[in-house]
């Protein structure tokens, strides 16, 4: 969809938080090397090659936060992103790296879900 627009810095927002059949972002921002940080990814189920390629060779993109809890094949997501960068993930999310998954050299943070706040108590008559 947006793959080799050099001009992209920022990406549009992804507010998918299920993603079913297969290859839903395959490929979506590769070669977007202008692209500095991802957009959140808030899906927690994944489905086949979602995410494969996503942002390969965006050779400037430094962060990216996601809300998955269990890789899936992610051939190549972040292949060829800067050296340096954040990653910010669940608790529950393994911290791996590698080619398809985390990039060496980066950050990793983890966030937890906050819990719902409590509604305030009714008042009595």
């Amino acid at each position: 969809m947006f793959a080799n627009c050099t001009s992209l810095s920022s990406a549009p927002e992804l507010p998918a938080t299920e993603l079913s059949g297969i290859r839903n972002y395959f490929w979506m921002f590769a070669g977007c090397i202008n692209l500095t940080d991802a957009p959140y990814l808030p899906a927690t189920t994944l489905c086949g090659f979602c995410y494969t390629g996503m942002f390969a060779n965006c050779s400037k993109l430094s962060s990216v936060s996601v809300n998955f809890t269990a890789w899936g094949d992610m051939n190549y997501w972040l292949s060829g992103v800067a050296a340096n960068g954040i990653f910010t993930k669940p608790e529950a999310l393994s911290e791996e790296y590698g080619q398809n998954r985390i990039p060496s050299g980066w950050l990793v943070q983890q966030f937890t879900t906050p819990e719902p706040e409590e509604p305030p108590p009714s008042e009595q008559v």
